[in-house]
């Protein structure tokens, strides 16, 4: 046992770990490839969650192939950014039916708006943090991730106060 009170992973669990990551880099190089024959563009732009390289279509669209196959690997991520979004629409709606005045007065949407996008940005964040933290082995790192992590609880509670 680890210091920190975590099994070094065996040696089975390591192998198991390294065939993860090359199956999910070859889900992503497959896509990427697909994308880039479908008329995509690679840009000298990175994921701000992951960063992996942004794809770009004919329509100016971008798009980070890797968050998106992780997403559609772990919906039960996705399905709380979608819970997330949904509920700051609910109280943006309820906030302009609910103003004093006998007309709805709009909620100050810009505000609204870019404190959803800093929660669901920090969500993001995290479980990249996440999943970096499950694949990494050396005591000092994991606990580096872990004050990061923290904080970015700290500043998601603190955003979602505001919201």
């Amino acid at each position: 046992m680890l210091p920190n009170g975590l099994d070094k992973p065996s040696q089975e669990e390591a192998n198991e770990n390294q065939m993860k990551r090359d199956q999910f880099r070859d889900q992503v190089s497959k896509q990427m490839g697909e994308l880039l024959l479908l008329g995509h563009t690679m840009l000298d732009a990175y994921c701000q969650i992951c960063n992996g390289i942004l794809m770009e279509s004919r329509t100016g669209t971008r798009k980070c192939v890797a968050c998106d196959i992780w997403d559609a690997n772990n919906p039960k991520k996705t399905n709380s950014i979608q819970t997330l979004s949904q509920s700051a629409s609910v109280q943006q709606d309820s906030e302009m039916l609910n103003s004093s005045e006998g007309e709805p007065k709009p909620a100050n949407r810009s505000q609204l708006n870019g404190v959803n996008e800093s929660i669901l940005m920090l969500d993001k964040k995290i479980s990249w943090l996440t999943k970096k933290m499950d694949l990494e082995n050396e005591i000092e790192e994991l606990m580096k991730y872990l004050d990061l992590l923290h904080k970015l609880a700290e500043t998601m509670k603190a955003l979602q106060s505001i919201n």
